[in-house]
């Protein structure tokens, strides 16, 4: 905050706004808990890691691979493990609230240093505007939760804007941006882009105020990543986590991108904000040119931000999930309302009108889908979850029209989709799987020792969905289908007559799971059956080998076999 302004007695409102703000995060958390089946991945490897065997997806012989993107997320939860004796199950969404709240916080005290002229002495009232918003925005609740690192990574990236735009650039600021920076990175690999953007920013400072030798000790908290990649490297044999290779799809998709981006401005109606920004601009084109120099870091903070949503939009094509990649963007986009409206000289009045009728307008569509949907809660429907609610909104088909036209697009590649489409299909999974003590009854650990022989050693599965599966029977051996978990399956070729569907358009080369002999039908149930071949320590080594050279020397088949 800007300690050269005058005291606002408006502060002691927090007092009763921020306990209001809690209240409503704890309802809207509560409203959205679920576990994703992908969340158990990483329970899986933690829990592997708390049998011995390391962060690593299945058991040795098998190699280590690196299907998880949340490094310091499964740190966090294997050490709370450790110290509490909770599994992750049961401690990921506590979690997960806890840094709900320091992103509510954090948006919260962005809120009250953007507040302009407008709200002379009346700053608290901003941040009721700007909490109302985003706490009632339905992207922003739904990752409160899910299990996954999204609530952790939401907090770090919203930290590490508050440090770029408005902690005071004292000697302590280049240590904490650089600090927050290795964070984020360790918590997904879209923070090695904030990594270059700190960088970046470090020596915009130096060359504004001069540069200092006694900044370097700042940048220290980057050897953080530097000592995380070499023991990714050395442990994985992988610059990049395995899920790069599996979603990574060889060519740009910005049809999808573009399409999952403009979803999401339809269904909250962010483009309502382009005649505020425009009036933002036409006024500040009278104050004079802007110095750059002064403003450089803002300015590469800001560029930081988009250019993660052009990544997601031109090149990946959106994400698997609901926008799970756009959940920092409502604290963002509220706050930057705040300065635009700032910049635009409009008045308190029409400001408090402003927030709360652009607020509303973003419930319609949001909060009408989940309606529709969250009734749905059969194994038959969930998986093409795309409810039609043009019937409930008739005065405005055309508009619900065209956004549920997108979003029918979307959930038919496998993008954007439903909460509740991941809720319940964990639920179901779960269903059908003994619990994870009761898991033992069906695997001996003992069959996984060196010299382990007889038919059932070495138990093997072949499943495209290993979330919770592979959580629920740590003791058998998991081959990632869509390749997530898999070295091979994620570097095998993609036939050029397969469509693509996001996270879901790989498949197991010809042969390659027929190498393992699979022992297990999981798909219904956990199930033993006759295998063709005797399963060796020995054995799994030369099939990883033989598959692994395949694959690095550029030899896999294009072309799936039937069954495999």
């Amino acid at each position: 905050m800007d300690d050269t302004q005058p005291t606002d007695r408006s502060a002691r409102w927090l007092w009763i706004i921020l306990p209001v703000a809690a209240v409503m995060l704890f309802a809207g958390w509560w409203t959205f808990r679920f576990l994703c089946d992908d969340a158990y991945i990483a329970f899986r490897y933690i829990g592997n890691r708390h049998l011995g065997w390391g962060y690593t997806w299945n058991p040795p012989p098998f190699r280590p691979v690196e299907g998880y993107t949340s490094f310091l997320w499964v740190v966090l939860l294997d050490a709370i493990w450790t110290l509490t004796g909770k599994d992750p199950p049961a401690t990921a969404n506590t979690v997960s609230l806890v840094f709900a709240a320091g992103s509510v916080a954090l948006t919260a005290a962005m809120a009250w240093s953007s507040a302009g002229r407008a709200w002379a002495g009346a700053r608290a009232g901003m941040v009721a505007l700007v909490l109302w918003g985003v706490l009632t925005n339905r992207t922003f609740l739904t990752w409160t939760t899910s299990g996954l690192e999204t609530p952790l990574f939401v907090f770090l990236v919203l930290l590490w804007t508050w440090i770029a735009l408005y902690a005071r650039r004292g000697a302590a600021w280049p240590f904490a941006l650089m600090g927050t920076t290795a964070l984020v990175a360790l918590t997904r690999p879209d923070g090695l882009l904030y990594m270059a953007a700190a960088l970046v920013m470090f020596a915009a400072e130096a060359w504004r105020r001069g540069p200092k030798w006694r900044d370097l000790v700042g940048l220290t908290p980057l050897l953080l990543i530097v000592a995380h990649l070499l023991w990714r490297h050395a442990t994985y044999g992988a610059w990049l986590p395995n899920t790069y290779y599996a979603k990574t799809l060889g060519a740009w998709w910005p049809r999808a991108g573009l399409t999952y981006l403009a979803l999401f401005a339809l269904q909250y109606l962010w483009w309502l904000w382009l005649p505020v920004a425009f009036m933002a601009w036409r006024t500040r084109r009278t104050q004079g040119p802007y110095n750059v120099r002064e403003h450089a870091a803002s300015i590469v903070a800001v560029l930081t931000l988009m250019a993660e949503i052009a990544y997601y939009t031109v090149v990946t094509g959106g994400d698997h999930f609901e926008f799970r990649v756009f959940a920092h963007l409502p604290p963002l986009l509220f706050v930057a309302l705040a300065v635009l409206a700032d910049r635009a000289q409009i008045t308190r009045a029409r400001q408090v009108v402003m927030f709360l009728s652009f607020t509303a307008a973003g419930w319609i569509l949001p909060w009408t889908d989940w309606a529709s949907q969250r009734a749905v809660t059969d194994r038959d429907h969930i998986f093409r979850l795309d409810t039609r609610i043009e019937g409930t909104l008739w005065p405005l088909w055309p508009y619900v029209w065209v956004a549920e036209e997108f979003q029918s697009w979307l959930v038919n590649q496998s993008i954007c989709a439903p909460w509740q489409t991941h809720k319940w299909f964990a639920i179901s999974q779960a269903g059908m799987m003994p619990s994870r003590p009761d898991s033992l009854e069906f695997a001996d650990p003992d069959d996984w020792a060196e010299d382990a022989s007889g038919p059932s050693a070495f138990p093997v599965t072949v499943v495209s969905s290993v979330g919770v599966i592979g959580w629920r029977l740590p003791y058998v051996a998991v081959i990632d289908e869509l390749g997530l978990n898999d070295y091979v399956v994620a570097r095998t070729p993609i036939p050029p007559d397969r469509a693509w569907r996001m996270a879901h358009t790989r498949r197991p080369p010809a042969g390659y799971t027929a190498c393992f002999a699979p022992d297990v039908t999981a798909t219904e149930g956990p199930k033993l059956k006759d295998r063709k071949a005797e399963v060796t320590a020995d054995s799994i080594r030369a099939c990883e080998d033989l598959w692994w050279g395949k694959t690095d020397r550029g030899e896999l088949p294009n072309k799936a076999a039937k069954g495999d």
